[in-house]
């Protein structure tokens, strides 16, 4: 399988992920200003946090689906998925009376958000390196110590 192909592979996996995170999310978040007293002041904010948290996600799932370039998978995976956010912010209208600029900041924040994933996504480094730098370290210290 071409490198590419495997890229946009994984990264519609994580878009998948993502929107069913997304649903279910905003679904406990519905529960939630169902039962408060003045909805109107908690839909804004919980929408917004379903956003970021559904981002993070993505660039995340992303990065833990694809074991090269993982990076480039979560910026296509987050760029599919801001995408649809805002198609679907298009098809069914808007109806809230969120500032546009407000909201280009939040697309501009979820891609950071994206990134944030995509780096938590990668791989520590390995247990093997940490030895080696120790026993590095453990031999200068004795070759010091056969000097003095």
């Amino acid at each position: 399988m071409d490198i590419n192909t495997n890229v946009l592979k994984n990264s519609l996996k994580a878009v998948g992920i993502t929107v069913i995170l997304s649903l279910i999310l905003l679904i406990l978040f519905n529960i939630i200003v169902y039962n408060t007293a003045d909805p109107d002041k908690m839909i804004t904010p919980l929408a917004y946090s379903a956003l970021i948290i559904s981002v993070f996600v993505c660039g995340l799932a992303a990065a833990k689906f694809e074991s090269d370039k993982k990076i480039i998978c979560s910026a296509i995976a987050g760029g599919i998925y801001i995408f649809l956010i805002f198609v679907l912010s298009i098809i069914f209208g808007g109806g809230s009376n969120t500032p546009v600029w407000l909201t280009l900041i939040m697309y501009i924040v979820s891609i950071g958000g994206v990134m944030l994933g995509a780096l938590a996504g990668q791989s520590k480094r390995k247990a093997s390196s940490v030895k080696t730098r120790k026993n590095i370290k453990n031999k200068y210290i004795q070759n010091l110590r056969r000097k003095i």
